[in-house]
């Protein structure tokens, strides 16, 4: 679990809309299925805290 701050936050008109669609394109292979009324946003955050659980101690987490 990552707890944090909020230090930006981008909405459809800035690129979120696309950025879901750039994801879905390299993974699924089309565009995300958008349903009306549906807003994407991109939350950009500063961690303030990290709490890893299952770790077997010679490794910090998957990424590290």
């Amino acid at each position: 679990m990552v707890r944090g701050i909020i230090v930006e936050t981008r909405g459809p008109d800035q690129g979120a809309t696309q950025h879901i669609h750039m994801l879905a394109k390299k993974y699924l292979g089309r565009d995300y299925p958008l349903f009306d009324g549906e807003t994407r946003v991109i939350l950009r955050i500063k961690p303030t805290h990290v709490m890893e659980r299952g770790t077997d101690g010679q490794r910090a987490g998957r990424w590290s």
